[in-house]
């Protein structure tokens, strides 16, 4: 599997499912991984309940864009908005010459890998802890065992107990703290906020070049290829996997 040690993803998986039944208070297990991804080598660390988020980066391909690029991109400006533990950044920084990389992500329990995965792989990333939203402010992050599914309250999505309150910021804040005019490619996973995101106050659409994200079920694509269409936004749906993943760019000019 890319690489990947025989075994190790079962391994991780099997841990996980023996921990959640018999150490259900135990801290998490982390497995360590190293991947050959595009000739280019990726190491990682991650836990049983990161796989599935994994599985799509990585096994399904989720984020391919290659064939959808209307131009070879070199310096990448990317806004990795919902990056998890830095699947996505490490994907994007195998398929992409040199991309520079904004990861936006709310889970305090995700930030310490998201650091070391940067850190381990050289990544020209920056760690902006905190959600994305249309405004500035802060609200309170629904949390449960999964690390990759916690949602803002302000969404229908996820039936969560527990919760962090999280800061709010929003892509023109991004831009700022990154010097940038413009961005490359915004990819967008964030637990059905995405209808709030590119609803409102969406005037920095302007700025952006491709968009990448998945669509949850609290929206849909009509509705966000609505709020992108005045920008002059084609939305299509992109490869095979699991999670529903879009694609949005301008259609070149001739």
């Amino acid at each position: 599997m890319l690489g990947a040690k025989r075994g190790w993803y079962l391994s991780t998986y099997y841990s996980g499912r023996y921990d959640s039944r018999f150490r259900p208070n135990a801290p998490p297990r982390n497995a360590r991984v190293n991947l050959n991804v595009g000739g280019k080598a990726i190491r990682m660390s991650l836990t049983s309940e990161h796989l599935g988020a994994f599985t799509g980066v990585f096994l399904e391909k989720e984020y391919n864009l290659l064939p959808h690029l209307h131009e070879p991109i070199r310096n990448a400006r990317i806004a990795d908005l919902g990056a998890n533990v830095g699947f996505a950044a490490c994907y994007f920084a195998s398929i992409l010459p040199d991309p520079q990389i904004m990861c936006c992500e709310p889970d305090p329990r995700n930030i310490t890998l998201l650091r070391e995965t940067i850190e381990e792989n050289g990544l020209h990333a920056t760690v902006v802890a905190a959600a994305v939203a249309s405004s500035p402010g802060r609200l309170r992050l629904r949390t449960g065992n999964n690390p990759t599914c916690s949602s803002l309250e302000s969404t229908t999505m996820h039936d969560l107990k527990d919760f962090v309150e999280v800061e709010l910021v929003t892509v023109p804040q991004i831009m700022e703290e990154a010097g940038w005019d413009h961005i490359d490619i915004l990819k967008i996973d964030i637990e059905g906020s995405e209808q709030d995101l590119l609803g409102k106050n969406n005037e920095w659409l302007n700025q952006v070049r491709y968009i990448v994200l998945e669509i949850h079920p609290n929206t849909s694509e009509q509705e966000i290829g609505g709020f992108l269409k005045p920008f002059g936004f084609d939305l299509q749906r992109i490869g095979f996997a699991t999670e529903p993943v879009y694609f949005a760019s301008r259609r070149p000019k001739t």
